[in-house]
């Protein structure tokens, strides 16, 4: 290749493109770049002092950032922040779509927690509205976390005491609110406060339609006495639900296995053996609980070297179940995968 074209900087001999060889081309000027962002000599400001027009399409981001920091200046609490930039939406709670930028993480948090907070909501004009409005709150709190959540679920505790208390609404409505209250009450540990509010669900059980909480309220007075280790206490309060609420199967079923469960580990095991033994007679349609309630009588007859009993326990048990076990439908499979785990065939085997 001749020398010139290498110099004019066409083409190598293995084809490649070459710069030209000489002094390099001065720089092509900027004309913005010795501009100065504020034409007036006389104010000196930084590029964040400097008055500038956003356009269009940017105002909104513009401005909450202008209202973020004028808020971190002066100190202001995040939830104030929140206020000023999330929009509130029909369902009632402020939601931020992303988390902001330029906070610290502990403030992104409380941004994200605050998001979700319920806003404030219109009087109820009914209990079944005063009983929405509570499980709302409720369901807010729980996706808060640590104390907020348990500000925010003390909070949904008093409005399902305040539609408990209200004398308005129907008994029905009342005794669920009640016990919804305690239920909140007992998960944070105030017992004073959630025997009160079960005590109160209780008390609408004269009411037929309020029979279902009321009968949870005294099932819950019960657990609340056993946890205490107030066995004569707690037994008392299962029979008192069973001869009460016959009606309320669920709740009466769970009494007969736990007053058989506290007299099989005190002094009255004849008679807790016999309890829990008769639950698959009482209560058929809960027949995984009647196997768990034989696995619990068969482990007692083990542990007192009773194996010959506790074979028979078992014997029963499933003579009793294999009729529903023919129906080979979905109780059917629950009640042969509780046959399966009886803890006491194992040690048997």
């Amino acid at each position: 290749m001749h020398p010139q074209h290498r110099q004019a900087g066409t083409h190598t001999q293995s084809g490649r493109r070459t710069r030209p060889s000489g002094p390099k081309p001065e720089p092509r000027p900027d004309p913005e770049a010795d501009t100065p962002r504020n034409p007036d000599p006389a104010h000196e400001s930084g590029p964040d002092d400097a008055p500038q027009t956003p356009e269009p399409a940017t105002a909104g981001a513009s401005s909450r950032k202008q209202v973020r920091r004028a808020v971190q200046a002066l100190g202001l609490p995040v939830c104030a922040l929140l206020l000023m930039l999330a929009p509130v939406h029909a369902s009632g709670y402020a939601k931020v779509a992303a988390p902001q930028p330029g906070l610290p993480a502990a403030a992104q948090d409380a941004v994200q927690d605050a998001a979700i907070a319920p806003a404030p909501m219109p009087a109820p004009t009914s209990g079944e509205e005063a009983l929405t409005q509570a499980s709302a709150a409720k369901r807010a709190a729980y996706k808060l976390q640590d104390a907020a959540r348990e500000v925010a679920l003390m909070d949904a505790a008093a409005l399902y005491g305040a539609a408990a208390d209200e004398t308005a609404w129907a008994a029905v409505e009342r005794g669920e609110a009640a016990f919804r209250a305690g239920e909140i009450l007992r998960s944070l540990g105030r017992e004073v406060e959630a025997r009160e509010r079960f005590e109160q669900a209780a008390s609408f059980g004269d009411d037929a339609e309020a029979t279902e909480f009321a009968a949870r309220g005294l099932l819950e007075l019960a657990h609340l006495r056993r946890r205490n280790d107030d066995v004569a206490g707690a037994v008392a309060q299962y029979d008192e639900l069973r001869a009460r609420f016959p009606e309320q199967r669920r709740s009466c079923a769970h009494a007969l296995t736990w007053s058989g469960k506290l007299m099989l580990a005190g002094d009255q095991r004849d008679e807790g053996r016999r309890r829990l033994l008769s639950f698959a007679d009482e209560y058929p349609e809960y027949a995984t609980e009647a196997v768990r309630n034989a696995d619990t009588v068969a482990l007692d007859h083990y542990a007192s070297d009773d194996v010959a009993a506790a074979r028979a326990v078992v014997a029963d048990i499933a003579a009793r179940m294999a009729p529903r076990l023919e129906a080979g439908d979905k109780p059917a499979e629950s009640i042969r995968r509780a046959l399966d785990r009886m803890k006491v065939s194992k040690l048997l085997a």
